[in-house]
């Protein structure tokens, strides 16, 4: 059958031949059933089939996933001088395969150089050969057409009846076995799609677990991304960079390759992979980084120096902005699949997310600081205006709340009230003072201002005085007072009134530290309270005194105008006169008892008096206290009678 003449066979040799083919496609089922390899499979079953049928070329054509063209693989030609190699991909309309597909139908040419058998359609790999005789079969799985396998031989009339019917049931089998081997290879694909979407997804929730339990400090999330990063893109190593003014700061680093020496930081320019990410905004990635001098000459340089090659890098982007970027490195030149530069930018979003819930987070906790500070500090001035009104005639327990609220709203351990009488500073209140620490301010204190102490400064020069450390302050000569107390940090807000200085707030600390300008204001606010609370009980008692003034002149107009009345209605009779002068003089001068006398020769006469003690008429001498008044001529007061018995001897007798 090889030359294309058909000869007369006997029986015997029909029967051998027909069970040859029985045998050999008895092996290609074996074969398909043992052979998972679709390589082996095919050179195994051409070689089986050779036995057969007498064919110098088979090539294999599978359609493609839009059907437009066909994949053509040459899977046997033994001799190559015939025709050139075939397309790799050849559209559906070209070709003797491409009829094949089309028509589902089995197409023989038992002599393509003839002018009644020459194929409907051209074919490259007929231009320029020898093949003369080609058989082309349908490959079918389930009512569907994928491909074709041809047979091609250089002689005319080569393939025979017989030779036509084990094609098709080897075109079967082999069809049976490509799709086998298509759906296995489609499940594969399908499981690892599977396994790898499970693997990314497990990260990213891995990641967004910890962002969630990590809501103040973003570090973690980090370096959970650059693990995640560089383990499923299947990078030697991950950096997150992050910028900072006009510089990028690497703030995560997985994996064995070393960061360049210096890269602290790095300029944010276009010359290095990562920093054009950042500059453009956008994915860059380079196949071989140690060769692209030109369009990254930093980054060319430092892939030269440490060996990497594929690189990738992926902004991280916050409305629009880049805020940093993610960087991952391969030792070869493999890129990065798309899949793994989208799940790199998924992994760049969940930075952003972090970063972002961090700053909120912060911002979040520094207002509500802040407002909380700020409620405290109401309240705190509050209740010491609610002081000032409840006690308008004393100080003190202004001075109290003062140095108790001033304590604890600066954050200090001590705090102290003091009052400038001009002269000398007093200590009038303090909080949180041990007792060997108050026992050391009363040495201290009372004393005049001087620049040895941090009230003394503030109130010599009228304003705030700041001592973070008063070990490294030269002038601070309190010593004893530092060493019973144990602070380091003090601060001294005077109080001022029409900027004349009246005393101060101090609070001390026991670590050197300086005190923020919240705190200074709050202790102004503090100081100006003070100050008027001073003045409303110098006000007070100044309103007081002369309302006590008044309404003792006011009884005494009364009492004169009283007798007035009385001589005027009693114009004949002094007596009257006497008893209402004794009972307004006991009355008005808070006396216990009253006598008025009248001088009557040597005799001082009881005209008049009012009270409980036995009353009579006194000797005019001077050993009496009436007598001595008369005598001299003037007013006198004596506090205890009794024990002036060398004065007034009589006097005193008489009132023992």
């Amino acid at each position: 059958m090889g030359d294309g003449t058909q000869k007369p066979t006997s029986a015997q040799e029909t029967w051998q031949a027909q069970a040859a083919r029985l045998a050999m496609l008895s092996e290609v089922v074996l074969l398909i059933a043992k052979t998972p390899d679709l390589d082996r499979l095919l050179s195994g079953a051409i070689n089986k089939l050779k036995w057969v049928v007498d064919f110098e070329r088979c090539t294999l054509a599978l359609v493609n996933s839009d059907s437009a063209a066909y994949k053509l693989r040459t899977l046997m030609e033994t001799r190559r001088d015939f025709s050139k190699d075939p397309l790799e991909s050849v559209p559906i309309e070209k070709g003797i395969p491409g009829t094949v597909i089309k028509s589902g139908r089995m197409r023989f040419f038992p002599d393509v150089t003839a002018a009644d058998n020459k194929p409907p359609v051209s074919d490259d790999a007929l231009e320029g050969g020898s093949i003369r005789s080609v058989l082309s079969l349908p490959l079918t799985a389930y009512n569907k057409v994928f491909g074709a396998i041809t047979f091609g031989s250089t002689h005319k009339n080569a393939f025979t009846e017989d030779d036509v019917k084990v094609a098709q049931s080897f075109a079967v089998h082999l069809a049976l076995a490509i799709d086998r081997w298509r759906q296995s290879q489609e499940l594969e694909a399908r499981n690892q799609d599977l396994a790898e979407a499970l693997e990314q997804q497990t990260a990213t929730g891995e990641v967004l677990r910890v962002i969630s339990s990590s809501p103040t400090d973003v570090q973690p999330v980090l370096d959970a991304i650059a693990e995640s990063s560089a383990r499923l893109c299947e990078a030697v190593d991950a950096i997150i960079w992050l910028v900072d003014r006009d510089v990028l700061r690497p703030r995560a680093h997985y994996g064995p390759l070393a960061a360049p020496e210096g890269w602290t930081e790095r300029p944010v320019n276009r010359n290095w992979v990562t920093g054009r990410a950042v500059v453009d905004c956008q994915t860059i990635h380079v196949d071989d980084c140690s060769t692209a001098e030109i369009e990254f000459p930093e980054g060319a340089a430092y892939a030269k120096q440490y060996g990497h090659r594929a690189t990738l890098a992926t902004p991280l982007l916050r409305e629009g902005i880049a805020i940093g970027a993610i960087l991952i490195r391969r030792m070869e030149i493999r890129p990065f699949t798309p899949k793994q530069i989208e799940l790199l930018k998924i992994f760049a979003d969940q930075a952003v997310i972090a970063i972002e819930n961090v700053r909120l987070f912060q911002e979040l906790e520094t207002r509500n600081r802040d407002v909380t500070e700020a409620l405290e500090q109401q309240t705190a001035t509050g209740d010491v205006l609610r002081v000032i009104s409840s006690s308008p005639t004393d100080v003190q327990p202004v001075f109290d709340r003062i140095a108790e609220s001033a304590k604890q709203l600066c954050h200090g351990e001590f705090s102290g009230v003091f009052q400038f009488d001009g002269e000398f500073i007093h200590l009038v209140g303090h909080h949180g003072l041990t007792p060997e620490g108050a026992e050391a301010y009363r040495q201290e204190w009372p004393g005049p201002p001087g620049r040895n102490s941090a009230i003394g400064r503030a109130i010599l020069s009228r304003g705030i005085t700041h001592i973070p450390d008063v070990a490294a302050d030269s002038e601070y000569s309190q010593r004893r007072l530092v060493q019973a107390v144990k602070f380091r940090s003090v601060i001294a807000v005077p109080m001022l009134r029409k900027g004349s200085p009246v005393g101060g707030i101090t609070v001390l600390r026991s670590v050197a530290e300086p005190f923020p300008d919240k705190q200074i204001e709050l202790l102004k606010t503090f100081a100006e309270q003070a100050v008027i609370a001073i003045e409303n009980v110098r006000l007070f008692q100044e309103l007081e005194t002369r309302n006590r003034d008044v309404t003792a002149s006011l009884e005494q107009q009364t009492a004169t105008s009283e007798i007035l009345r009385v001589i005027s209605s009693s114009p004949t009779d002094v007596q009257p006169v006497f008893r209402t002068i004794a009972a307004n003089v006991a009355r008005l001068c808070d006396a216990f008892d009253v006598m008025v006398l009248r001088v009557e020769g040597d005799t001082l006469r009881l005209v008049a008096h009012h009270g409980p003690i036995p009353a009579g008429d006194v000797p005019l001498m001077r050993g009496t206290l009436g007598g001595r008044t008369v005598i001299d001529r003037q007013v006198i007061q004596v506090d205890d009678l009794q024990a002036e018995t060398v004065e007034y001897p009589k006097g005193s007798a008489i009132a023992r």
